[in-house]
């Protein structure tokens, strides 16, 4: 998918070696169907890659608050609806206004968004989920499983005085 939209920059907007950076933005760009998340106006393609202040990547939830960098806490924005959230959640930052809140809770229930990005961009609370907390357990699951794959798959020179011994460590 990344090298299919790596030949599309390169092909209808002529960015010779397109960025992870940039390839971000088109797919966000892509997913929000061409809206900033944030105040509903249309995103301007060309500019977004001639003007790095016109548009920004934005977490949703506060990236120093929760740890996630993952697609599905981040929107495509304009810059200054970005300044204007600052570190907050969408909630903290428009929940107080009625008017502005039910504006965006109807742009985001319209757009077609996966749904975990959805519930991110419509909480009133921080979520549950501690990201940080999960990304240890996911590399506690993944040493585990490479040092059974090294020790059933891996040849160990024979040791006299450790005959038999396999020793694989995976360090804390």
């Amino acid at each position: 998918y990344n090298e299919k939209l790596k030949e599309r920059l390169i092909n209808e907007f002529g960015i010779a070696t397109p960025t992870g950076l940039q390839i971000t933005k088109f797919k966000l760009y892509n997913q929000q169907n061409s809206k900033c998340m944030y105040s509903g106006k249309s995103l301007d393609l060309n500019r977004l890659f001639s003007d790095e202040r016109y548009g920004e990547i934005d977490h949703i939830i506060p990236f120093s608050r929760c740890g996630n960098d993952g697609l599905n806490n981040k929107v495509l924005v304009l810059t200054e609806e970005n300044q204007q959230k600052r570190n907050l959640t969408p909630y903290e930052a428009w929940g107080s206004d009625d008017i502005k809140w039910k504006d965006f809770e109807a742009r985001v229930t319209a757009t077609f968004l996966p749904f975990a990005k959805k519930n991110r961009l419509l909480t009133k609370s921080l979520p549950d989920e501690d990201w940080n907390e999960r990304a240890i357990n996911d590399t506690r699951y993944i040493s585990k499983f490479l040092r059974s794959y090294i020790r059933d798959n891996l040849k160990f020179a024979d040791f006299p005085e450790e005959k038999g011994v396999q020793r694989v460590i995976t360090p804390s």
